[in-house]
């Protein structure tokens, strides 16, 4: 079982340049080792004294079974030699088996026998990945890797196309959702939080900022109500199952919502760490909440009892207006062009539309998916962009501009096994993260620009100005306007240059040679040429080329070609070309084939410069 079950950008900007470490003393080490090594010793002392007296029932038994037997053993071992096979620890104070005492002795490198770089030498040649660039966002990425449960921290930079781990975090319970927010409670200036939605039923909210912490900053957890005058004793205020979705306020920041197994939605205050409003009504798990873009109190919550539910929080008891669907709800969306609409994807792969101006029924359906729909993610810059991926493990690309059917613009397939979770840049149009449950490759960063013709062409013209110059061009774009430049322009004529008056070279500068070889091949002069409204381009004057002839070697008396002298005496009136004259190395050879006789091979020995003929 290896698989991301959970993403959460940082946009730009958020994170610390340099983020804080928490680095314990030697001394307070020395205690966590000492206090891990005693707490190993006593139980290792009770299980050891356990086992005795098993043992010592066990003989007692076997003495009463074989009381009446007057055998005795064979042979008894010597301890001297049990003494020389017990082998004395390698190093003092080691514990023997396997344990974090063992693994973990020494509180720094200096004192590790073992460790032959130490502190003093050890060179940071980290610094440059441990600092965070302007350019950069961070990831927090929930890991689940057989029986253990981590929080990532990734550091991904569009421009140099870099990705790798800053530092991660050991998390209690298998993460089930992620949602980043900036609010810092009690804290001047915006932080860099995450929150944690695990298999508990607590939210943990952890510091991106912090590196190396071993707890959380605070928890979400519930309260009883027992000891509240006038409160139900049976009452309690919190989550009793595990929490499935999390969902920040960014326009009243102190709130964060969560929807859990318990058939419930809380509105958490972050500044009391508590449950402020608990929304009920639904008959089953909540698995998806989103807040409706500029309004800060309206929350939109699917369940898997097959409804769309959408709250005014801003009553104690919140009304509901309600939608019904075949499946049960998975992903939910509010359009980025109009917050009237919104989407809801479903188990059995179905993609909704509605207008929440018609509680009735929805404006579209459609089958986007084989199977479960486990991402539905749009771009925040890119107007009708729509991404879906799906345990068929495949991520689709719709264009839903214009109108309320979403028509496909790409379909793929990805060696991810099960993608089970999308989310898309804060920066980026184009860029998109995808978690899947292939061990090989379960963590992936697509740009869809690069990867596609299809949505290049598509969604090309609706790219912002402010970002055409920031999207990235890869080597294989970089080749390819390489290749186009090398191919010669087509022929110029009057349709080509268009009815208005142009000059070709620009200015009258020819510049390089290969604008030279251009225009010789369009047949232009070296020249200025004005081309007027409806007229064609003049025909340039032939130029004074000497014609060629084939040039061909005079055969010989024998039929074989002789050479000449290098003399290309060529004519300029078009006829054919002079005769060729035979070198003196080529009468030379004539003279000789000529004595040996019907061209009889010679064998020609060469010594001392001069030659012998045999």
């Amino acid at each position: 079982m290896n698989f991301i079950s959970s993403i959460a950008w940082v946009p730009r900007g958020k994170a610390k340049a340099v983020p804080e470490t928490v680095r314990l003393k030697p001394d307070e080490l020395k205690e966590l080792f000492e206090g891990a090594r005693s707490a190993e010793d006593s139980e290792d002392a009770a299980n050891s004294s356990e086992t005795e007296d098993k043992e010592d029932e066990e003989a007692a038994s076997e003495e009463e079974e074989w009381s009446d037997a007057d055998d005795e053993p064979e042979s008894e071992v010597d301890q001297e030699d049990v003494a020389d096979e017990v082998e004395e620890p390698a190093v003092e104070g080691a514990a023997s088996g396997f344990s974090v005492s063992s693994l973990a002795l020494f509180p720094t490198n200096d004192d590790d026998p073992y460790v032959q770089i130490k502190d003093a030498d050890d060179v940071d040649s980290e610094d440059e990945d441990f600092k965070i660039q302007p350019g950069d966002n961070l990831l927090a990425v929930a890991h689940v890797d057989e029986d253990a449960s981590i929080l990532e921290v990734y550091v991904y930079n569009e421009k140099d196309d870099d990705l790798y781990v800053h530092h991660d975090l050991m998390l209690p319970a298998e993460p089930l959702a992620l949602e980043w927010l900036s609010y810092l409670p009690g804290g001047d200036a915006p932080g860099n939080l995450v929150a944690v939605a695990t298999m508990k039923p607590t939210i943990q909210i952890w510091d991106l900022d912090l590196v190396n912490a071993m707890e959380p900053l605070f928890e979400l957890k519930g309260v009883s109500k027992k000891r509240q005058r006038g409160a139900d004793p049976n009452s309690f205020s919190g989550h009793t199952d595990a929490v499935l979705s999390l969902a920040w306020n960014p326009l009243v920041d102190h709130v964060l919502a969560s929807g859990s197994a318990d058939q419930s939605v809380i509105l958490w205050d972050l500044d009391q760490a508590k449950a402020a409003t608990t929304l009920k009504g639904f008959s089953d798990k909540v698995q998806t909440i989103k807040w409706r873009p500029e309004f800060a109190d309206q929350l939109l919550c699917g369940s898997c009892d097959k409804t769309v539910r959408l709250f005014d929080c801003r009553y104690k008891k919140a009304k509901a207006t309600a939608w019904n669907v075949e499946g049960e709800v998975e992903r939910l969306l509010w359009s980025t062009a109009d917050n009237q609409y919104f989407y809801v994807a479903t188990e059995d792969g179905q993609l909704y539309t509605f207008d929440i101006r018609n509680p009735e029924a929805a404006l579209s359906t459609i089958q986007a998916h084989g199977k479960s729909v486990t991402g539905l993610v749009a771009s925040p810059h890119i107007p009708g962009l729509l991404v879906t991926t799906s345990e068929d493990k495949r991520i689709k690309v719709w264009d839903v501009q214009g109108s309320h059917i979403p028509d496909l613009v790409l379909e793929r397939k990805l060696k991810m096994g099960e993608i089970q979770f999308a989310a898309m840049s804060p920066d980026s149009p184009f860029v998109i993260s995808l978690g899947g449950e292939d061990s090989d490759s379960n963590f992936r960063i697509l740009n869809l620009y690069h990867i596609s013709e299809e949505v290049k062409k598509r969604f090309d013209a609706r790219i912002p100005e402010e970002y055409r110059k920031k999207i990235p061009v890869t080597k294989d774009v970089l080749k390819a306007e390489k290749l186009q430049r090398r191919l010669p322009p087509p022929p110029t004529s009057a349709a080509t240059l268009g009815n208005s008056a142009k000059t070709y070279p620009p200015n009258g500068q020819l510049g390089k040679r290969g604008k030279i070889k251009h225009a010789k091949r369009r047949g232009l002069l070296a020249g200025q040429v004005e081309v007027k409204p409806s007229q064609e381009p003049p025909t340039a004057a032939a130029p004074s080329v000497v014609a060629r002839a084939p040039r061909l070697r005079p055969k010989n008396e024998h039929g074989k070609r002789q050479g000449w002298s290098g003399q290309d005496s060529r004519r300029t009136d078009g006829g054919a070309a002079d005769e060729r004259k035979p070198t003196a190395a080529g009468k030379k050879k004539e003279e000789h084939h000529a004595a040996s006789g019907n061209g009889a091979r010679t064998k020609q020995k060469f010594k001392k410069g001069k030659t012998a003929t045999n």
